[in-house]
């Protein structure tokens, strides 16, 4: 039989060049001053000191640094391309039946202006050094999640070159948008099954000692459990007549997913060795979620959680 989720593949989009970028914002040296006060939340040394801020500036940043958007790596080998023309996820999806956490690539734009010059002998000190996103979660109605701590720092590496006439600078970043530490608190949050939005800031410091941070980018991301697991016809290996059993060995067919979990969904071979919710349909909650599949699951004893 053919086995229903109520689920959809997560689309992708391209980026949209000519949006206006965002207003500057007021009180930018309290707002540096407060990123050095606190530092990462979630274990990691502080990155920079109060006093080495004032000493080396902090800019104003919606204009210079940016987000683009999270980039749909499936489309590039599972590689991160941070170019003009990437493919972007214009949403996330979390299976916490597969996984406990979700990362993303972000596309990091950078319009600093060159500043190096071989014929002064001046270094390029605008070069970004990226050293971690700042992200704050919260539900579809714009209301933060009661999960701790929230919002947190999550370290991150990478480095943006500086704009080219009036081409930025692009790099990729991955970054944590819901840690492991902090999935079953999401989970409970929205019920089980829910949309979380994640508003994303990068931070860093140019070669040249400027600390700067991007404005907020938003990023909606589904939890689930069970919504990206299919159950291929040719994988079950139940004698006829009994329930469908899935293999666990890769078939020919397959396409790979670059994170297992999240956002493209995966047939069942690539998760059934070790895992209840790939092995047995009737223990994932996506498909008992459909009326449809109701009849294939009676009297069967459920044991995989639909909330953690």
């Amino acid at each position: 039989m053919t086995w229903l989720r109520n689920s959809t593949r997560i689309a992708a989009q391209r980026p949209i060049w000519d949006a206006p970028l965002p207003a500057a914002k007021p009180a930018l040296l309290a707002k540096c001053a407060a990123r050095a006060r606190k530092g990462p939340l979630l274990g990691v040394a502080a990155l920079v000191a109060f006093g080495g801020l004032a000493a080396s500036g902090c800019a104003e940043n919606d204009s210079i640094v940016y987000l683009v958007g999270v980039l749909a790596t499936e489309f590039t080998d599972c590689v991160a391309k941070p170019d003009a023309g990437a493919v972007l996820h214009s949403e996330g999806a979390l299976d916490l039946s597969l996984a406990r956490s979700y990362s993303g690539a972000l596309l990091v734009a950078s319009q600093l202006t060159q500043r190096g010059s071989r014929e002064q002998l001046r270094t390029e000190t605008a070069r970004l050094r990226l050293e971690g996103a700042e992200v704050t979660l919260s539900d579809a109605f714009d209301r933060p999640l009661a999960v701790s701590p929230n919002p947190f720092s999550t370290p991150a590496t990478g480095l943006v070159n500086p704009a080219s006439g009036t081409t930025p600078g692009f790099a990729a970043m991955f970054a944590d948008f819901i840690p492991a530490s902090v999935s079953t608190q999401v989970s409970n949050a929205v019920g089980g099954d829910g949309q979380v939005i994640a508003k994303i800031r990068v931070f860093g410091t140019t070669l040249g000692g400027q600390y700067v941070e991007s404005g907020s980018y938003t990023y909606p991301i589904r939890i689930c459990h069970g919504c990206l697991i299919s159950y291929p016809s040719d994988a079950n290996g139940a004698a006829a007549g009994t329930p469908y059993t899935c293999t666990g060995m890769a078939q020919t067919s397959d396409t790979p997913v670059c994170i297992l979990g999240q956002d493209d969904v995966a047939p069942c071979t690539q998760c059934a060795n070790g895992n209840e919710v790939c092995k047995d349909p009737c223990q994932n909650c996506a498909v008992r979620a459909n009326p449809a599949n109701g009849p294939s699951c009676t009297g069967v004893t459920v044991t995989a959680s639909c909330t953690q």
